[in-house]
């Protein structure tokens, strides 16, 4: 009987290092869940590098479209077109100057200022060959392209009056490359409006539909990251939860199985039928907490934790038989219950039996001599737990553990308060009252 009492105090101080581990270890998996979470997140970074890549290519492809378009129609125009040789190389010059705009677009994304000067300068060289009446192609596409970019990351202000410039810019080049007339000045203004209006309007639409592409998308992202983080929230303090039921569960069957092995050992020799049953009761006790542990990490392997199957869950109509049970181990208690306890919520139910169960096992083990008093009064409007002892109230003081918290814990999720400590009159009290208003009490 020595080796089995010394067994049950040895499990009781591992159980409770164990639970302790428990509880650490929810928590490192709350961090470790949001680290994945966030690694998942960080993933998306491979969509925008091949985004960006996408981009280049594309730019890429159009540089190299519009100066193989210049380049080729230039060395047709001097073959073909020009009258001389000074003529033969003023185009070649005008579609170099334009190539050379053509080349400068592939900064579009990165410089877009530069760029439009570029092409601007580009576009007006071109004119002024073509004033000498050297023929050029020079239609202003990379010139659209440039205001394009330029409007795509640009403020409206301050794309309004780059657009004026430019626009007048468009004027003064084809002006000088156009005979003066006002149906011709009239041409001038109207493809300069062209010019400028497609590639401002467009990219400024792309612009704002862009930013609010972006702003659904870091919306959307931020509402997934919130949601995985609520998950692991809620996935930790469930197993918080759980690791605060075990602790509950095994605190009160182990300590009774010390005090019932303590009592088997004190009557082995004088009582041998008593130890016997209290042998017995001993196994009983083991079993108990063996099931009930079963029924609670049952949870923690099924994949989710929200539906797993966990039974029925003890109440205010098992405290009867905790008291019973805390009796068979040698305690003196007197239960009252007062109203009922029907219409209470099994989570209500379930706080109010665990508090009861706590503040006996702490009776155990630190006044397991004294007579102990235990009411449960159902109002309409709150439950009132009281659990007294006659006990040795000073030894509370080097009382340790999480028991007296977790009682606090459970009482506050209903919005209820606990106090717990040392009477007047002499020993130990457990008070806590839970407002049965919202709990299914009508």
């Amino acid at each position: 009987m020595d080796c089995a009492s010394g067994l049950a105090r040895r499990l009781q101080d591992e159980t409770h290092g164990c639970l302790g581990l428990a509880e650490n270890s929810a928590a490192l998996g709350s961090e470790i869940a949001m680290t994945y979470s966030l690694d998942n997140f960080l993933s998306v970074d491979g969509l925008a590098v091949r985004r960006r890549l996408s981009d280049r290519y594309f730019d890429l492809a159009l540089v190299l479209g519009l100066s193989l378009l210049h380049l080729v129609t230039g060395v047709l125009i001097a073959v073909f077109v020009s009258r001389d040789h000074g003529h033969y190389v003023l185009t070649l010059l005008g579609s170099g100057a334009l190539i050379l705009g053509d080349l400068s677009l592939i900064k579009r994304r990165s410089r877009p200022t530069f760029v439009l000067v570029c092409t601007l300068g580009a576009f007006f060289l071109a004119e002024l060959v073509k004033g000498f009446s050297a023929p050029t192609f020079d239609a202003p596409i990379a010139l659209i392209v440039a205001i394009y970019s330029y409007a795509l990351l640009s403020v409206p202000q301050r794309l309004l009056k780059t657009a004026l410039l430019v626009w007048f810019g468009v004027i003064v080049a084809m002006s000088i490359a156009t005979p003066f007339s006002w149906g011709s000045l009239f041409g001038v203004v109207a493809i300069a409006t062209l010019v400028v209006g497609v590639g401002s309007t467009t990219g400024l639409y792309a612009g704002i539909r862009r930013e609010y592409v972006a702003q659904l998308i870091e919306r959307a992202e931020t509402l997934a990251r919130e949601r995985n983080l609520l998950a692991d929230k809620a996935v930790a303090e469930e197993r918080v939860r759980i690791a605060r039921e075990l602790h509950d569960i095994v605190s009160h069957h182990i300590a009774l199985m010390v005090i019932e092995a303590n009592a088997a050992r004190a009557t082995l020799t004088s009582q041998p039928t008593k130890s016997a049953e209290m042998i017995d009761q001993v196994a009983d006790s083991g079993r108990s907490a063996l099931n009930e542990m079963r029924r609670m990490l049952g949870v923690l392997r099924t994949a989710d934790l929200d539906t797993a199957p966990l039974g029925p869950s003890p109440g205010i109509g098992e405290i009867r038989d905790l008291v019973h049970r805390t009796e068979e181990a040698g305690i003196s208690i007197e239960y009252v219950l007062e109203g009922d306890s029907s219409s209470l919520t099994e989570q209500v139910q379930l706080s109010c039996y665990r508090i009861v169960q706590e503040a006996l096992t702490n009776v155990i083990k630190y006044a397991p001599s004294s007579h102990t008093s235990v009411r449960v009064a159902i109002s309409q409007t709150e439950i009132e737990l009281a659990v007294l002892d006659d006990g040795p109230g000073e030894a509370s003081k080097k009382r340790t553990g999480h028991g007296i918290a977790g009682m606090r814990e459970r009482v506050a999720i209903f919005g209820g308060n606990l106090v717990a400590g040392n009477r007047i009159a002499g020993g130990f009290e457990v008070r806590a009252s839970i407002p049965t208003k919202g709990q299914g009490q009508p």
